[in-house]
C-alpha cells in the first residue's frame, strides 16, 4: 500500500457532476502514484480515473446515446454504460489494477462493505460498478450477487472507502462549495444540505 489513495464518494444522481470533477483532476494532474477507491456512483468514476485515455470520446459516446436511446432508469443506464463500454474499450485501455469498489454485502443476516480488486476481465469490474450501485427497487434488483454474494449500494454502510489507511484525497460534489452531507443510507445522522 505505497500508493495514495484517491476516494470517490457516493453520490447519487450527483454522480454525474463528480464525474466532470474527475475528469478535470484527471486532465490536469499526474496521478500516477493514486489507487482509486470508490462506492455507488464512486465506483463508476473510479473506473473512468483508471482509464488510460484521457480524450472524451468514450464519454461522448456514452451521452450522446443516452438520450437517444430513451433511457429512463437507473437499472437501464447501468446496463448501458457495460454494453457501451465493453462495445468501445478493452481491458488493456484500464488500469484496472488500480481500481478498488466498496460494495456492501449481505452475510450471516449482517451488512459488511467489501473492497474488491484484481478484476480478472472488463466485465467483472463493470458488474461490480453495479452491484455496488444496487439498491433494491431504486437502482436494481431486490437481489443482485456479485461473486455469489448479495451485494447492495457501496454507500448503505459508513466507511465506504478502504479503510487499511484514510484517503489521501477524497473527490465529493462538495469540493467546489456545493454542500451535501451524507454519512450512510441507514445512519439517524445522515442529511442532505444544498446551499
Amino acid at each position: 500500500m505505497d500508493k495514495k489513495i484517491l476516494h470517490i464518494t457516493p453520490a447519487g444522481l450527483y454522480g454525474f457532476y463528480d464525474a466532470a470533477i474527475c475528469w478535470f483532476i484527471k486532465d490536469r494532474y499526474q496521478l500516477s502514484e493514486y489507487i482509486f477507491n470508490g462506492a455507488s456512483a464512486g465506483a463508476w468514476n473510479s473506473l473512468f480515473m483508471v482509464y488510460k485515455n484521457n480524450d472524451t470520446k468514450l464519454l461522448n459516446a456514452i451521452f450522446d446515446n443516452l438520450d437517444k436511446n430513451n433511457i429512463r432508469s437507473i437499472k437501464s443506464v447501468q446496463q448501458y454504460l457495460k454494453k457501451i463500454i465493453l462495445l468501445k474499450t478493452t481491458m488493456q485501455d484500464f488500469e484496472l489494477d488500480k481500481l478498488f469498489i466498496t460494495v456492501c454485502v449481505l452475510e450471516n443476516n449482517k451488512l459488511n462493505n467489501y473492497v474488491y480488486t484484481d478484476f480478472e476481465s472488463l466485465e467483472s469490474a463493470l458488474d461490480c460498478c453495479i452491484a455496488s450501485s444496487n439498491i433494491p427497487f431504486l437502482t436494481g434488483d431486490m437481489i443482485f450477487k456479485y461473486q455469489n454474494k448479495i451485494s447492495y449500494d457501496g454507500g448503505f454502510l459508513s466507511k465506504s472507502y478502504i479503510i487499511t489507511k484514510e484517503p489521501d484525497f477524497i473527490i465529493t460534489n462538495s469540493l467546489f462549495g456545493r454542500k451535501r452531507f451524507f454519512t450512510s443510507l441507514f445512519d439517524k445522522k445522515n442529511k442532505i444540505n444544498s446551499k
